[in-house]
């Protein structure tokens, strides 16, 4: 039975009747068809004809079927090569003594003959092209959707990671691409943060039971310090001990002032300051704290900035400034000359603490201006040395959206300069939403 299949019957089928004109030849006055198209024709069940030009009488055929007319008219012939022949789809040959007649079995082939104007045509060709056109428009349009899509989740990812890496905690939308990454983080952000109020919770819970055994420990010691039925060595040693507790407590509070700085996002500047009465009050407070003699003091301040002011939280700035005041003296046991300089510079406020004491390496200064996080730094004991107080101070000035900076100075002794950024009036304010 015949099977129609497109890749293994349809182009032996053509080539088969493109050979088929070759294959009948006339001899000994008799025609003959080639053995091999005879057997294909066998195999496909197909059958043939040769109708005489003149007389449309039949003057060949193979396997022709019994219902199949032998002699034809012009107009059969008109009808037949456009359609059907008794329902058998047939093709027409040209070959030297006539028609040749293909037919294959019914039902194996459908045939159509179109005639479209050319008008008609000559749209359809438009409309095929708009139709392409449209097809690649969407294509391009969901190409475009795809890629947009593509790159917010990069974006969101990138953002994520960066945050992370400068420790923040973060929260992505795990929707769409790359969902698995983001929730890979969502889930490590999840760990910091445990790990971050654990480390809270721990250093609450010592600097608690620190500081109980503490306070009695400073107000015996202060006690017997200033006793005076007890011996002067006895009163000596309790001094000692005062002055140990008190380092011991001031460790305690850095370090629970370190851990809160660290997670900076919960402190905001809240206050607006004057500089100069600010500074007044700090050098004020600081000389009145018992300074030795050793150490005089020298104001210096810019008289452009009685009108200028900048927003800060007051307590930690102070913090900030006492930290190196006091740093003065903590590393120039043997007294030096500081000086405390309120300047105004473009849009920043600067307070420059100097002293002429032994100052630092560059070494140092380079530590003191590299290191990010304290608590979590594998240096922490080899940088001891410089203690908790500078550190804390980079971290309020970096609250406070400002610098910090350190040099030696040309007296040998070192600089730091904190610069808080100024806080626009009204006026100003406008001028910049104008530009």
């Amino acid at each position: 039975m015949y099977r129609f299949q497109i890749t293994n019957r349809e182009i032996p089928i053509l080539t088969l009747l493109k050979k088929f004109p070759e294959g009948l030849t006339m001899k000994n006055m008799q025609f003959k068809l080639d053995d091999e198209i005879k057997a294909e024709f066998d195999k496909q069940e197909m059958w043939s004809m040769l109708i005489d030009d003149r007389s449309g009488n039949v003057l060949w055929s193979y396997r022709l079927p019994k219902e199949i007319p032998v002699q034809y008219s012009l107009s059969d012939v008109a009808a037949f090569s456009r359609y059907y022949l008794k329902d058998y789809p047939v093709s027409t040959w040209e070959h030297a003594d006539g028609l040749l007649v293909v037919g294959s079995p019914r039902n194996s082939f459908w045939k159509s003959a179109y005639m479209v104007p050319y008008s008609e045509f000559n749209i359809l060709q438009g409309f095929v092209i708009i139709v392409i056109l449209c097809d690649l428009l969407v294509l391009f349009l969901f190409y475009l959707y795809i890629d947009r899509r593509s790159l917010i989740a990069v974006s969101n990812i990138l953002s994520g990671i960066q945050s992370l890496a400068s420790g923040k905690l973060i929260d992505l939308n795990e929707k769409g691409p790359f969902s698995d990454v983001a929730n890979q983080l969502n889930k490590t952000s999840d760990l910091l943060k445990r790990r971050t109020t654990a480390q809270e919770n721990w250093l609450l819970g010592i600097s608690h039971d620190i500081r109980t055994p503490l306070t009695v420990i400073l107000g015996y010691a202060e006690s017997i310090e200033t006793n005076p039925s007890l011996p002067n060595d006895v009163q000596q040693k309790a001094s000692l001990i005062k002055y140990q507790s008190i380092a011991l407590r001031d460790l305690v509070n850095d370090l629970n002032l370190i851990t809160s700085l660290e997670d900076s996002v919960k402190l905001k500047p809240i206050h607006k300051v004057q500089p100069l009465i600010f500074g007044r009050d700090i050098l004020a407070q600081f000389l009145n704290s018992g300074i030795p003699d050793t150490f005089p003091i020298k104001l210096s301040f810019d008289e452009s900035l009685e009108s200028i002011k900048v927003s800060a939280d007051i307590h930690l700035l102070q913090r900030a400034i006492n930290n190196v005041l006091y740093n003065c003296i903590k590393h120039n046991p043997g007294g030096c000359n500081i000086t405390f300089k309120i300047s105004n510079e473009k849009e920043y406020v600067l307070f420059c603490v100097s002293d002429d004491g032994k100052g630092m390496t560059s070494e140092e200064i380079t530590t003191l201006k590299t290191r990010s996080k304290y608590l979590s730094n594998s240096n922490l004991f080899n940088q001891k040395k410089h203690g908790f107080g500078l550190y804390i101070v980079q971290q309020i000035v970096k609250i406070h959206a400002g610098n910090t900076d350190f040099k030696r100075n040309q007296m040998g002794g070192l600089d730091v300069v904190i610069a808080i950024p100024k806080t626009c009036n009204s006026s100003q304010q406008r001028n910049s939403h104008n530009i």
